[in-house]
């Protein structure tokens, strides 16, 4: 009797080998489809919604924002990031080494923030979500250490040591108008150059260059962006509103055409400066003590009303009602758009400056004298929330981003984390299908993390192609981003996938087989796969007489006296439809 001697050796994507080990499964899951309504509620939509078309995301009709509201307290010459559904602070940061003396904050596309130093002439931008720059794996910022939802004097890190911090850069005369336009670039004005400066606002190696400079006749007090591009600027004692059309015209994001000015004459100061979602411009004369709106259709005022006592900063509301800060009355009143009729007045503390919407639809006061900062619920008309310790709040612009991100530019996003419970998991794609109107665009980016606490930076993400740089760690954090530069037209995202990169198939083990001559040889090929990607059998050399089932994975073999010897070429295939 002649002895076989079978040597199984297998083949599969991606790896080839001899099985000898018993199968080996990762636990946990590898990739993610969101779909359905209930898939995109597992992350955070902002501007974003499924309601009118359900199982899909697009832009809301509705005014929101991010809900972070950033107060520049002048007197200390630091600012504050503040949650406004819980109100507590979340970080305070030091605007310069000395007496920057801080008044104006704007918010970017992204939730970040601009803000200008009155005494040293700069503009420094902080991080809403800031990241370990120095690489030591932690993040240094400020915190609340004792949890009394304030930052204390000595949890604000010293100048030069908080890495929220981005970026600081010189800037015109007493910085006062500061803007964010469609391209998340940033438009500086002061108070006494006669000029406004626009700046890269989002690049890291460029971030802070200059991009072009318009010199201006009226000093700059005040600046909004419309959603044609069109920038208007306060000219405080100027008694003027000044109006730019195409102003970044001859930069790298607009090489054609000319920028246009316009000087708009008015009866007294133009000083705080709002703008609704249908463009028209309102204006705040502080010694005056009017209220203005401008059709921007015309250049001409609809209405000048008398209006309180030392109006200042001003704000639309989510329903189109217009807030004024009355500094001398210590009051906001709330005004009729139509008409600026007064149709309210709520206390409020010492000094009010500056009025801002939040992501609620609440209006948020800072007080300059009283240096705290107040919440205004609209159906009410009453204060529901203070927090002091502020020294010298001092705010007129978009501190909230609520005209940056629905006025200028119509942006919505949807942030999703997602934990495969891998460590160290290599992600490979992330594929999605979407509509996407001419001039519109869905951006995505990812960042990956073992704990969910110290994160990779961002990357941008391409649909279905291999994330570069490589994003490894057990969580990956998805930001989908959605921007009308103009009209109404939203984009629509049907579904989005993440999976891992692929992973070969783990075979079975399969030892060594020693059968006699006539004896029937049978066993079956098994294999999984981490991904749960579908598997594929098939047989590449087989034995004369040998059979292989890829249904059942069942080899089978009675060989004769003929063929006694070894076999170790006998090979089976195994293939991965996950594969590229």
């Amino acid at each position: 009797m002649k002895r076989i001697f079978f040597i199984s050796t297998i083949i599969f994507s991606m790896v080839i080998g001899t099985s000898i080990t018993p199968f080996q499964v990762l636990a946990g899951n590898t990739s993610q489809v969101y779909t359905l309504n209930e898939d995109f509620d597992q992350g955070v939509l902002i501007n974003l919604e499924h309601d009118t078309e359900p199982d899909q995301l697009q832009l809301t009709s509705q005014l929101e924002t991010l809900p972070f509201i950033w107060i520049a307290n002048s007197d200390e010459s630091t600012v504050s990031k503040i949650d406004t559904e819980t109100g507590n602070e979340l970080g305070r940061y030091k605007t310069s080494p000395g007496a920057g003396n801080p008044s104006r904050t704007t918010v970017d596309l992204n939730g970040d923030l601009w803000v200008g130093n009155r005494n040293t002439n700069t503009a420094v931008k902080f991080a809403l979500y800031p990241e370990d720059q120095n690489g030591d794996g932690v993040v240094t910022t400020s915190s609340d250490l004792n949890g009394d939802g304030i930052i204390d004097p000595n949890e604000v890190l010293p100048w030069g040591e908080d890495e929220a911090r981005l970026k600081e850069i010189p800037v015109a005369g007493g910085p006062r108008a500061l803007a964010i336009d469609a391209h998340n670039n940033v438009w500086i004005g002061g108070l006494y150059d006669f000029r406004i400066d626009y700046y890269d606002g989002q690049n890291g190696a460029t971030l802070g260059d200059k991009l072009k400079t318009i010199p201006l006749e009226k000093r700059c007090y005040g600046a909004v962006i419309d959603s044609q591009g069109t920038l208007w600027i306060a000219n405080q004692n100027d008694n003027c509103l000044t109006r730019i059309d195409n102003p970044n015209a001859g930069t790298t994001v607009n090489p054609s055409g000319t920028h246009d000015i316009t000087y708009i004459a008015a009866d007294s100061w133009v000083y705080g400066l709002g703008i609704d979602f249908d463009g028209y411009i309102y204006t705040t004369g502080f010694t005056s003590n009017k209220l203005r709106k401008l059709d921007p259709s015309t250049n001409e005022w609809v209405y000048k009303v008398s209006c309180g006592n030392m109006g200042r900063g001003v704000a639309v509301g989510v329903e189109g009602d217009i807030w004024v800060a009355q500094s001398n009355a210590d009051k906001v009143t709330r005004h009729r758009a139509s008409d600026g009729v007064e149709i309210a007045a709520i206390p409020v503390g010492d000094e009010p400056t500056g009025v801002a919407v939040d992501s609620m639809g609440k209006i948020w006061v800072s007080n300059k004298r009283s240096s705290n900062v107040m919440r205004i619920d609209p159906n009410s008309n009453t204060v529901d929330f203070t927090q002091e310790n502020h020294p010298g709040a001092y705010n007129y612009s978009d501190m909230t981003g609520i005209i940056a991100r629905n006025i200028t530019t119509k942006t919505g996003s949807w942030t999703v984390i997602f934990d495969s419970e891998v460590d160290n998991l290599a992600w490979g794609t992330v594929s999605w299908n979407s509509y996407e109107p001419a001039g519109v665009t869905i951006s995505v980016r990812g960042r990956s993390s073992n704990d969910s606490f110290i994160w990779l930076d961002w990357g941008p993400v391409t649909s279905d192609v291999s994330i570069d740089p490589p994003l490894n760690g057990r969580y990956i954090e998805i930001e989908t981003t959605m921007q009308v530069p103009s009209g109404n037209d939203s984009p629509i995202l049907d579904d989005l996938t993440i999976k891992n990169v692929n992973r070969s198939p783990i075979l079975g083990f399969i030892p060594n087989k020693i059968v006699d001559e006539g004896q029937l040889l049978e066993f079956e090929i098994t294999a999984t796969d981490p991904d749960d990607d579908a598997l594929t059998y098939s047989d590449a050399n087989l034995p004369s007489g040998a059979t292989f089932n890829p249904s059942t994975r069942i080899f089978s073999w009675m060989p004769d006296y003929t063929q006694a010897g070894s076999y170790p070429s006998v090979t089976f295939k195994v293939t991965d439809d996950g594969a590229p």
